[in-house]
């Protein structure tokens, strides 16, 4: 866990921008890659949710650079979601041997987090 935290509080910053986010997310992808023997067994075990939440923990570094109208609330929320998702992208990463390098599986991660889904929107304009 420690790595992690050290990562995001040497990346996050006020002025962060699309490329130093996907260095962020790069770094974290290579640690994880480096560690991988060890975090397919934690995320096979019974630990594994004390893991993730002390992830999550260290995920709310990241809570200052959020969308400011978001409540705290809201952004403990997207911590949550954020870290559970990664976290079940690693493992499906770390299962298929790690196939993609890093920076591609960054790409990936990059498109899921800002894709622009308009007919979501669209549909969420009917409902509400």
């Amino acid at each position: 866990v420690e790595g992690y935290e050290d990562i995001l509080k040497e990346n996050i910053t006020e002025n962060m921008n699309m490329m130093s986010f996907m260095n962020m997310i790069t770094q974290l992808l290579k640690y994880v890659q480096k560690n991988s023997e060890l975090y397919e067994v934690i995320l096979q075990s019974s630990r594994r949710e004390k893991f993730i939440e002390e992830i999550i923990e260290c995920g709310k570094i990241t809570m200052p650079i959020m969308d400011r109208s978001m409540s705290s609330q809201e952004k403990e929320y997207l911590t949550s979601f954020m870290v559970y998702a990664c976290m079940g992208v690693f493992r499906k990463w770390i299962k298929e041997g790690m196939k993609k390098s890093p920076e591609d599986l960054t790409v990936v991660l990059v498109k899921i987090i800002f894709t622009d889904n308009t007919s979501l929107r669209t549909r969420e304009k009917q409902v509400l």
